[in-house]
């Protein structure tokens, strides 16, 4: 088991909150309870569940917010929750569940599975009275609490196993949704194809909420951006020093772009082939092939190699000849 401890970042109003809401209340539970005989923050324990081979066990990655233990012997695990999405009641949430046996087997200290007692045992070796909480001060119930007792137990767990099982059956079916998907890493990719009509509603679905829940989407659309164009930025820089670096995708050749940059004096130059301020005016919404083009169709005795040899030599005072340099592509599979 490993616990960590890290330096607290600077916070933002939301988080501040968030930070204050859950320290009041941890706060409370101490001055309810006395000084914890053993406090764990972030502790990192593998959840060990019985499977068919009882010599490998199930396995869940558990990393609750904080876990006390006092004097009273009663023992609680404390979740937080800084989101506006309600998890629901603590009574019904399977992650609390997860945290709340992996706290017990964090007691019993055991590290090989064969040794691990059962939870009831474990709870009775301690007498233990548990609890499991989460703190989220943006749902409804900003704080739910579930009393977990020893006859509780032995119906999570067979839950809990039979949705691992049903999860590892080859084939197994997915169920997929904004909630069930929220943090999925399988999501959109080839090993879920059940999600890829779920992320195309997702731009839609992502400002269904409320305006505090849209305005989080779109901060995290910003991030998003800057981290996207860093990645592409450096994916560009390495395939340009190793062609074949990276797989499948190659960085197109550069693009030579001729642009109009004194449009006054442009105007004044187009006069002098007939050119009306109607027709610069309203090609001006467009680009020079929608002058080519206009101009085409009014002088139907010229081709529009002949029209556009005309404007470039017209124009050529007033062009500007930059580059823009290439852009990612993928040549794999699609």
């Amino acid at each position: 088991m490993k616990t960590r401890r890290k330096k607290l970042p600077e916070l933002d109003e939301r988080e501040r909150y968030v930070f204050q809401f859950c320290r009041k209340k941890v706060e409370r539970l101490i001055a309810d309870h006395g000084t914890p005989r053993l406090m764990l923050t972030e502790p990192h324990w593998f959840l060990r569940l019985p499977s068919p081979d009882e010599t490998r066990p199930f396995l869940i990655d558990c990393r609750s917010d904080l876990i006390l233990w006092f004097g009273d012997s009663t023992l609680h695990v404390v979740d937080y929750k800084a989101g506006f999405l309600d998890v629901g009641h603590a009574s019904s949430n399977l992650q609390v569940w997860c945290y709340l046996l992996s706290a017990l087997q964090i007691l019993s200290q055991k590290p090989n599975f064969q040794e691990l007692p059962s939870f009831e045992t474990i709870m009775e070796s301690f007498d233990l009275k548990l609890y499991g909480h989460i703190l989220q001060p943006f749902a409804e119930e900003p704080h739910t609490i579930v009393e977990v007792h020893p006859e509780d137990i032995s119906p999570m767990v067979n839950e809990l196993v039979d949705i691992i099982k049903v999860a590892r059956k080859k084939g197994a079916p997915r169920v997929c949704g904004v909630d069930q998907c929220r943090w999925c890493k399988a999501k959109g990719t080839e090993r879920c194809p059940e999600s890829a009509e779920l992320v195309d509603r997702m731009p839609v679905l992502a400002l269904k909420g409320t305006p505090m829940q849209r305005s989080e989407v779109l901060q995290k659309c910003a991030v998003a951006k800057k981290i996207i164009a860093e990645i592409e930025s450096q994916a560009k820089e390495l395939l340009q020093r190793t062609p074949g670096g990276i797989v499948d995708w190659i960085v197109t050749d550069p693009v030579k772009v001729r642009t109009v940059e004194d449009l006054v004096k442009a105007y004044s130059l187009l006069q002098q082939i007939g050119v009306t301020q109607e027709d610069f005016q309203g090609c001006l919404k467009f680009s020079v092939p929608a002058m080519v083009k206009l101009l085409h169709i009014k002088n139907d005795d010229m081709t529009q190699k002949n029209v556009k040899g005309l404007i470039a030599e017209t124009l050529k005072e007033v062009m500007v000849t930059s580059e823009r340099s290439g852009h990612l592509e993928y040549k794999g599979k699609k």
